[in-house]
């Protein structure tokens, strides 16, 4: 088994955001003895880099995984138009707000509760919400990625 893994730079500094994309499994057979993975995205503008790389590097529009590691506009926003125009079989995303219980407990000043924190993330994370009923009206598949 082999693996390929591409670190594509990101923003006008190399060292700011993240996009990740791999693929292992038989590289030199046919595309079904592979799997394909994007991590993060990038900014917006990482978006068509990302799609070059996996249809010129990995020969392929299919993406077996994508995994947002958080929705910081660095890691995020550049996987809109992965998800838009390549074919995502798996979406693994944190959604912060389901696991807000107890969460209020932590603010001294007693003015927060868990239902107006979970939907301050829910606000906060809108981008996130919008590709999950996105995927929700398109039947595909994602998972809610927890992060501790």
């Amino acid at each position: 088994m082999g693996y390929e893994i591409d670190f594509l730079g990101v923003g006008e500094e190399s060292k700011s955001g993240d996009a990740i994309a791999l693929r292992y499994g038989n590289l030199h057979g046919s595309r079904d003895e592979q799997t394909v993975v994007v991590i993060d995205g990038g900014f917006q503008s990482t978006g068509s880099k990302i799609i070059d790389h996996i249809t010129t590097c990995f020969g392929t529009s299919k993406v077996d995984l994508v995994i947002n590691t958080h929705a910081d506009q660095d890691h995020i926003n550049g996987l809109e138009m992965v998800l838009n125009e390549l074919e995502v079989q798996e979406l693994w995303i944190h959604q912060p707000w389901l696991h807000n219980q107890g969460l209020a407990d932590k603010f001294k000043d007693g003015r927060v509760t868990d239902n107006s924190l979970g939907e301050r993330l829910k606000r906060n994370h809108e981008k996130v919400c919008h590709w999950l009923n996105w995927l929700n009206r398109k039947g595909s598949l994602y998972v809610n990625l927890l992060l501790v």
